[in-house]
């Protein structure tokens, strides 16, 4: 055994690991003190003795120990009431002791949180193990807890994408059949500018429905990789956005406003690109009927930024057009979420991606918005040296 593995399975053997914090909850007075002579002999330290289950709840989410030693039998709240309580309020590892070991108390205890138990009288070397099998399982119980949650999430998600794939899809194919129909049918009758603009209509919205695979496919990517932020040029970066929108920018006659000079960036060129595409599309298509669309930086106070970085850029992109109502804004950035009435026909992706993206390079987004008057959605960056961004 190495020394590693010496300190991750024996805390009890003389090392410079932390002593462990023990909360002592006994009634028997005898009892806690036997306990706690135990327990000093080796590499713990007593935080406290509770004498029943209400006492041991209250202390600990003062005291905050390692782990709990707890008889089962208490006056007030019994020892397999408390452990419930104290894994909802305040989880910490918890041994149990009990005077005869029968089925079904060890299965109320293991559905309340306990993570080990011994039957009295315990021994020298029996609490040790009890205590060294307790914390391990606890942290197990935490990791499987944070992997459900993370599921849980997942499954939602994968509910609501299959939900909003299915509407969407079905809603950009719908004018497409609509359209090609009409024009299939009544292709020697239809007047020509009629035809042009039912041709218009299915193009936009093929371009809509390829908008829609590619966030798709981006999104699934985003999730699991990971990537190695770098120095950005912000400017190259902006350009091939443009490059993205020209079709968009043309059909809509929008008027861009862009510095003249960027900063130099910790990021991802290709997500970044995408962070771009999807808050200068939506500033288009949202900006009225001529819309201007003005894009912007700026370096926050150092106050803002994260210890020993250079500070952090906040970009943005504002329109003109007929803003976001105040209860939509906090869900604007939400999965699959469509954002009220002023833009109830976007799919509800591109934010989400811009969200996910964003977070994941270390950075954070956000909007301001007044109806009538125009939204800025923004998001930020770490930034890179002069001497990095020169390399």
């Amino acid at each position: 055994m190495n020394k590693t593995d010496k300190k991750v399975l024996n805390p009890f053997s003389p090392s410079d690991e932390p002593r462990i914090r023990v909360l002592i909850v006994e009634d028997e007075y005898l009892a806690a003190q036997t306990l706690a002579e135990l327990l000093q002999r080796h590499n713990c330290d007593i935080a406290g003795i509770a004498t029943n289950g209400r006492e041991a709840v209250t202390l600990t989410q003062t005291l905050k120990p390692d782990v709990l030693v707890m008889d089962v039998r208490l006056p007030e709240v019994d020892g397999i009431e408390a452990s419930r309580i104290i894994q909802e309020t305040c989880p910490t590892p918890i041994v149990v002791l009990t005077a005869y070991e029968d089925k079904e108390l060890v299965e109320a205890a293991a559905k309340a949180g306990v993570s080990a138990y011994l039957v009295k009288p315990v021994n020298r070397q029996e609490l040790e193990h009890a205590i060294i099998i307790a914390r391990a399982r606890f942290a197990d119980m935490l990791a499987l807890r944070k992997l459900n949650v993370q599921l849980a999430a997942l499954n939602t998600d994968l509910d609501l994408f299959s939900q909003m794939v299915a509407h969407d899809l079905r809603h950009l194919l719908t004018p497409i059949q609509s359209y090609a129909e009409v024009l299939q049918l009544e292709y020697d009758n239809i007047p020509r500018e009629e035809a042009l603009k039912n041709l218009q209509k299915i193009v936009q919205a093929v371009h809509d429905m390829d908008d829609l695979i590619s966030n798709l496919l981006l999104l699934a990517k985003i999730r699991p990789q990971e990537v190695l932020r770098s120095p950005l040029d912000m400017s190259t970066t902006v350009q091939e956005s443009l490059r993205h929108l020209q079709f968009l920018i043309q059909q809509y006659q929008a008027h861009l406003v862009i510095p003249p000079t960027w900063p130099m960036v910790y990021g991802y060129a290709p997500w970044i690109v995408q962070v771009w595409v999807n808050y200068i599309s939506n500033a288009i298509k949202y900006g009225g009927p001529t819309p201007r669309v003005e894009l912007g930086w700026e370096i926050l106070p150092l106050a803002a930024a994260p210890p020993h970085s250079n500070g952090v850029a906040r970009f943005w992109v504002k329109d003109y057009g007929a803003g976001i109502a105040p209860q939509d804004l906090p869900d604007v950035f939400k999965a699959f979420n469509k954002v009220g009435s002023v833009q109830s026909h976007r799919h509800g992706l591109g934010l989400s991606i811009v969200k996910h993206i964003v977070e994941k390079l270390g950075g954070e987004v956000g909007v301001v918005s007044t109806v009538g008057m125009g939204s800025t959605f923004s998001f930020t960056l770490p930034v890179a040296s002069a001497d990095e961004g020169a390399r």
